[in-house]
């Protein structure tokens, strides 16, 4: 199975772009609580928006929350599953794996 978690670069280049959108809230006046930091986990959106870059979408249950899984290496909650195409894959945000 060839490895598709996100790079190191691919998480550098979200977290700038997700870096860069809330200062420009914030430079534009946006109240706090409705600030894109106030529903942002900085290790998780980033993680989320490579793995996106790359062209796999995070599996949705049908309420439209994310399918969360407990990770069997580092048993954090945050094992998601992800889709590209016909292929399926689970990968940690917090351990990669």
């Amino acid at each position: 199975m060839m490895n598709v978690a996100p790079t190191t670069e691919d998480i550098q280049v979200a977290r700038q772009q997700l870096s860069d959108k809330i200062a420009q809230e914030k430079a534009a006046g946006i109240p706090a609580f409705d600030r894109t930091d106030a529903v942002t986990d900085m290790k998780r959106t980033p993680f989320l928006m490579a793995m996106r870059a790359n062209g796999y979408n995070a599996r949705l249950n049908r309420s439209g929350c994310q399918v969360l899984e407990t990770c069997p290496l580092c048993r954090g909650s945050n094992r998601h599953t992800f889709t590209k195409g016909d292929q399926e894959v689970k990968l940690c945000s917090d351990c990669g794996n």
